[in-house]
């Protein structure tokens, strides 16, 4: 994910770095229709009442792709 910014001193997200998460980005950009890093970030950091308060990346995070991938497709509509 690139996130693009015309300012300097512009740092990604510390979780670009998780293994754990990579998986998900291509098929979460699918589900999404964008590859627009920061609608990626968006979602994936937006705290959702579905996923019991916590934002997609966390829930990633936790094993509950099962949950988060649905809710991406629906964004994506």
């Amino acid at each position: 994910m690139e996130l693009t910014q015309t300012r300097s001193g512009m740092r990604p997200p510390e979780w670009e770095f998780e293994p754990a998460i990579w998986p998900a980005v291509p098929e979460l950009s699918r589900a999404l229709r964008t590859t627009e890093g920061w609608a990626l970030l968006a979602f994936l950091e937006s705290p959702l009442g579905t996923l019991d308060g916590l934002n997609p990346r966390e829930a990633l995070g936790r094993g509950q792709r099962d949950r988060v991938m649905p809710l991406a497709a629906g964004e994506g509509n």
